[in-house]
């Protein structure tokens, strides 16, 4: 008897990382268990790991007390939300993706530049400057940022990791 595939909608699986894909599973053995026994094939697999593609992607940065602070929207697509994640230092973007950056900083002027892209802005108080481009597959680049009272700061210095969206999910870092 073949097993049909379940049907989640995209992105509801992934409302939370780590409480919808329990639910969503649950949802399906539930539905599955109401017809019959094939539901246990289920429980450990990838059933409701997929996601909607990621066509675009906006993420604020912000320069502050010598770091990057990147703040993404969550699986809603929005910020100020419950979902929204953060990361400092380091950069996570999907793969295929145009992606747009809008820099800002609380204290000093930085600039962040993207070398392996040949990429380069400035974050400067109370402004914002937008840097875009677009990913394309699964890769690392060196994040260089630099502030502009002559001393250097490593904590400037990071990576981004262009992450395949099929592969690893993107929410999942």
């Amino acid at each position: 008897m073949p097993v049909d595939k379940p049907s989640c909608p995209p992105r509801q699986c992934w409302v939370t990382p780590a409480l919808s894909r329990v639910s969503c599973v649950n949802r399906l053995i539930y539905n599955k268990l109401s017809s019959s026994l094939v539901a246990v094939v289920l429980v450990g697999s990838s059933a409701c790991h997929h996601q909607t593609p990621i066509e675009s992607i906006v993420v604020e940065v912000t320069g502050d007390d010598f770091n990057w602070h990147f703040h993404y929207p969550g699986i809603d697509g929005q910020f100020g939300t419950e979902d929204d994640m953060h990361s400092v230092r380091n950069l996570y973007l999907p793969d295929n993706a145009s992606v747009t950056l809008k820099l800002h900083s609380n204290d000093y002027l930085y600039s962040l530049s993207i070398p392996d892209i040949d990429k380069q802005e400035i974050a400067v108080p109370d402004l914002e400057y937008v840097m875009q481009f677009k990913t394309s597959e699964k890769n690392t680049w060196e994040l260089k940022g630099d502030q502009f009272c002559g001393f250097s700061h490593e904590s400037l210095i990071g990576n981004v990791y262009v992450r395949n969206q099929y592969e690893d999910n993107f929410y999942d870092w």
